[in-house]
């Protein structure tokens, strides 16, 4: 019956409703990869917001904020970096690489290209091609509709016949999964199918 309770209880919602969401995408089946970086940058911009929407103290907000990047940056790897820049729903939406971005997707095609120069500059330059439309597929305005950038699998196996080596590379780094919620639900299942139970 006491209104404060009240007051900390919304209060720990509305913080816990950016971290909870990352959380419920990091547990989906399916290859969400390409949408952990997005939604970590997403998590930490409500965070740093959160001052100006609840009545927190600005040293337990800080708190907040560094238990949740420390905890994030352990799913932070360059792979989560370049599977937003080659994610076709952040590039049609004016997606702007910086320092931090471009040093994870260089890192990413260095370890691709395992030492093979041609492949490390063919995937330069067809990078170079997909950033900036310069090729007939990415310039159609079905290669932009909103619908099918949201499925950069299919998407990359339709419109990246220009840039060969970078689709096959797209498509590998995003249709990783990000968690291995999926395999333990089968496993559980088996359990109990096969399992010899103990008399």
């Amino acid at each position: 019956m006491n209104a404060s309770f009240w007051t900390d209880v919304k209060m720990i919602v509305t913080l816990c409703k950016p971290i909870l969401r990352l959380l419920r995408l990091a547990d989906r089946d399916g290859a969400m990869m390409g949408l952990i970086y997005a939604c970590i940058r997403d998590m930490s911009k409500a965070i740093d917001n959160m001052g100006q929407m609840i009545d927190i103290d600005p040293i337990k907000l800080d708190e907040i904020k560094i238990c949740c990047t420390h905890k994030f940056s352990m799913i932070q790897s360059p792979l989560h970096a370049t599977t937003f820049v080659l994610h076709p729903q952040w590039t049609a939406n004016g997606q702007d690489i910086n320092h931090e971005l471009n040093s994870a997707w260089l890192a990413t095609i260095t370890s691709y290209a395992n030492g093979i120069d041609a492949l490390e500059n063919a995937l330069l330059d067809e990078f170079y091609v997909y950033r900036e439309h310069a090729s007939d597929m990415f310039c159609l305005p079905l290669a932009k509709d909103y619908d099918r950038v949201k499925y950069p699998i299919k998407w990359w196996k339709t419109f990246g016949t220009a840039t060969p080596n970078l689709a096959k590379l797209a498509i590998r780094v995003l249709s990783q999964g990000t968690s291995a919620s999926s395999c333990e639900r089968n496993w559980s299942t088996f359990y109990l199918i096969h399992h010899q139970k103990k008399k």
